[in-house]
């Protein structure tokens, strides 16, 4: 698996907060050097409110926004098209996640989720708290795929490692997406 991931962190820090952006490539993690102290933005005492992320991805250039302040502006050519998807690594992450959209360059909508639905269509096996995607913690990735106009089918193999058939059922055709 290959993808992009921002991660805020409070804790490797103390007493700052970091935006620090990954990639993973073909099951290889680094860091995109440089983190960015996003302390005044996502202080102490406003760490576990709720803030209003924005990424955008034009070409190679990645811009971040918290709540309405540009914190961030890399390039990196490594990708050019992908998902969405969402991480929970260890016992210490904690998110939640609401109104989540993604937008084409041409301003149409890609993919949208108020996560009002239980279970979430895009999120299946994703906990949904107050309206709100929940991640579990050590859930690893959980990813959606942007730019299909209906959620996959809950039963569907699709992103699993593996999957069992119903006895005398075979695999008519297969499709992966990568």
């Amino acid at each position: 698996t290959s993808f992009y991931m921002w991660q805020i962190n409070a804790g490797i820090s103390p007493g700052r907060v970091l935006l620090r952006p990954h990639k993973q490539v073909s099951g290889s993690w680094s860091g995109l050097a440089p983190e960015v102290d996003v302390s005044n933005v996502i202080t102490q005492q406003t760490l576990y409110a709720q803030h209003h992320i924005t990424i955008t991805a034009q070409g190679s250039r990645i811009t971040t926004w918290i709540d309405g302040t540009q914190v961030d502006s890399r390039t990196d050519t490594t990708f050019s098209a992908g998902g969405i998807g969402f991480r929970s690594g260890d016992s210490t992450e904690d998110s939640l996640y609401d109104n989540v959209v993604v937008h084409g360059l041409d301003g149409s909508t890609l993919f949208s989720d108020d996560f009002s639905t239980t279970p979430d269509p895009w999120f299946p096996n994703t906990p949904i708290n107050g309206g709100q995607l929940e991640p579990r913690r050590g859930s690893g990735v959980v990813l959606a795929t942007v730019g299909h106009s209906a959620p996959p089918q809950p039963d569907a193999p699709l992103l699993r490692k593996e999957f069992t058939l119903d006895p005398g059922k075979t695999v008519a055709r297969a499709r992966a997406y990568v």
